[in-house]
Parts: structure tokens; sequence; C-alpha cells
């Protein structure tokens, strides 16, 4: 998980609205290997063109079986994730340390009812809505009401990256979920445990800290999809350089998987 005062973890379960649809430029079906590949990208009023377009734009630009895996899926293109979720709003964020809300994250997989959703907009993290009950958040945090929060929301700095995340959910859960096996696993803790204090430090700013030491089944999904989020921007050196000095294991674990499952290398 890319660490920007916001997030983008997943779940498995959940449900979603509709939003109105916009089948623009982009949105038409298409033949991908013989597959039918068309996905449906719905997005609420107060989202930008240019925050639409940027996720249609990388939609088209993924490799085509990863097209296909997310095919049958529904994007989802909110102003603010928890706007569209609302049962989720204050809803502390599983496997990701304290006070971590949904409030604050700007993606979610659904892969169980095939949905991924990018928000435009999150809540800062030092920010709380003034209706959260858990004892937790309102001291870590002075909780504040709705429309101070709504007043001081920031902007994805990348949506790009959070959408490539989403889609690493999607390939990871077609794969039968990869990252949850004992081969990834290990891997990671092989990695983790040759990281030179330097590494430790920037990884902090993307995994929780304490998730380095014993990386639980939600960290390993969150490993997963960053991976592959990067994997997809080979031609960019420091991020390249990010995936082969710090988890050399575990990218030969995954791209040995996508090698077989959707032969890219």
């Amino acid at each position: 998980m890319r660490f920007q005062r916001a997030h983008y973890p997943v779940v498995n379960s959940g449900s979603a609205p509709c939003f109105g649809r916009d089948a623009g430029a982009g949105d038409k079906a298409g033949k991908t290997g013989g597959v039918r590949v068309i996905t449906l990208v719905h997005h609420d009023p107060d989202v930008s063109r240019s925050f639409v377009q940027t996720i249609l734009r990388e939609r088209r630009e993924l490799p085509k079986p990863i097209r296909q895996v997310i095919a049958s899926y529904t994007i989802m293109l909110t102003s603010l994730l928890v706007r569209a979720l609302p049962h989720l709003k204050g809803v502390a964020v599983q496997g990701h340390g304290a006070g971590l809300r949904w409030d604050h994250c700007v993606g979610r997989c659904d892969w169980e009812n095939r949905e991924i959703h990018v928000a435009e907009k999150f809540v800062p993290r030092i920010i709380r809505w003034q209706n959260i009950e858990d004892a937790q958040a309102k001291t870590d945090h002075e909780a504040v009401d709705e429309a101070t929060a709504l007043a001081n929301l920031m902007t994805t700095r990348n949506p790009s990256q959070v959408f490539r995340h989403e889609v690493g959910h999607a390939v990871d859960a077609d794969q039968d979920h990869l990252s949850q096996t004992p081969k990834f696993r290990e891997s990671v803790r092989a990695d983790l445990e040759r990281l030179t204090p330097s590494a430790r430090r920037h990884l902090v700013h993307i995994f929780p800290e304490e998730s380095l030491d014993n990386p639980d089944a939600h960290v390993l999904r969150e490993i997963y999809a960053e991976l592959f989020a990067e994997w997809l921007q080979w031609h960019e050196v420091f991020w390249g350089a990010f995936l082969l000095h710090y988890f050399p294991d575990t990218v030969a674990v995954m791209t040995e998987g996508l090698k077989a499952r959707y032969d890219l290398e």
C-alpha cells in the first residue's frame, strides 16, 4: 500500500451503488484473443473529467490478458470512497494499524462482487468524523464534524497507481490468491529479513511498520498488489530498482505466476 496519508487496501465483500453510466471514449467493447473485453465504468457527477479520462486510459493500456481479468468487473469512480460506500465511514481498515479508517482510503477491490473503486479525493488522516464511536480513534485524533472533514479533503496524488494497485488485487484473486500461498509468504519473509535499515525506513511509508515484522494475510495481499502495480512500470528506473532491490524473491514468485497464467513477462 502506498502511503500518501492515504492507502488502498482491499476487502473481499460488500456492495456499492451504481452511478450514472458514462460510456465515453475508451468504453467500447473490444476483442482480445477471441474474448470479448468490456468493463462498465460508472462515476458520480462530482468527479472531474480528467480523473475519469486517466482511469479509462490506464484500463486501455493494461496488457491484454489483464484486461480480460477485469472484463467482468465494474469500475466505480467516486469523489470520496465513503460517500459511495457510506457503511464504511469511520470503519477501521483491517490489518493496517491503529487509526486508519476507510475514510482515508482511495481505492478498494471487491473481487467477490467484481467491483473496483477509485476515489478522486480522501479525508486526511489527521481528520476524524465526529460520529466515530471508536474510543481509540477519538484519543488518537480529535473528532470533527462532517462539514469540516469535507472542507479539508485532499486530492489523490496518483490515481493511475491506485487503479493499477486495485487491478493487482483482482489479478491476485484470479490466480486463486497467489499472495496467500506458502511460496509467496516465504519469499516475502526472505526479502524482509534482508532489508537494510534505510530500506525499512522507506517501506514504512508504504506498509505499516509492525507488518514488516510479521506480515499477515492482509499485508501479503497489499504487497502483491503494490508490486504488481509497479511491475507494470518496468521502464521507470526508480521503481524497477525498488522491486529488484527490496523484494527480489517475491517479484520472482509473482512474475512466475504471471508467466504461467497469462504468458506475461
